[in-house]
């Protein structure tokens, strides 16, 4: 029995500042010297995979706990890390998405892995990273985790 592929999930890349998503790829204008990965297979280095779970926004727009997985692989020391939380009090799906990736980031500073992308599967976050405007996220209740996400990816390049 042949085991199935996972599917190729939206990629958030954080050191050479990329998005790629299915066949289309997206580049974030905040460094030169960027290259384009279209396959998850062509990583090579540490990488994080973050996903958010909760009920649909069309069923429930009271605030509710959402569950967040992060699990960030660096193959370069033969290490891994699997992350599951709860949270509260969120609104909307892109809200719990931009969370688990606002604690992502701060987990691998944290750890300090420096050269990280970042994989979602959301793709309004991918578009407003890719934006010019990173002040005005697709959701405002968003805009504390998405500007803590930019804040720990602009602390490591500092």
């Amino acid at each position: 029995m042949q085991v199935p592929k996972p599917p190729e999930r939206t990629r958030l890349e954080t050191p050479t500042k990329h998005i790629s998503s299915g066949s289309q790829n997206y580049r974030l204008d905040m460094s030169s010297n960027q290259t384009l990965c279209r396959f998850l297979e062509a990583l090579s280095g540490a990488r994080c995979y973050t996903d958010a779970s909760t009920t649909s926004d069309m069923l429930n727009r009271n605030s509710r706990r959402v569950g967040l997985g992060i699990f960030i692989l660096n193959p370069r020391n033969n290490s891994h890390y699997y992350i599951k939380l709860q949270f509260g009090k969120i609104t909307f799906v892109v809200m719990a998405e931009a969370v688990a990736l606002a604690f992502a980031a701060a987990i691998s500073s944290a750890l300090q892995i420096d050269e990280i992308p970042f994989l979602t599967d959301c793709q309004l976050l991918v578009n407003f990273f890719n934006g010019a405007d990173l002040k005005s996220p697709p959701y405002w209740e968003a805009k504390p985790f998405t500007q803590s996400f930019l804040n720990s990816v602009a602390s490591r390049r500092a």
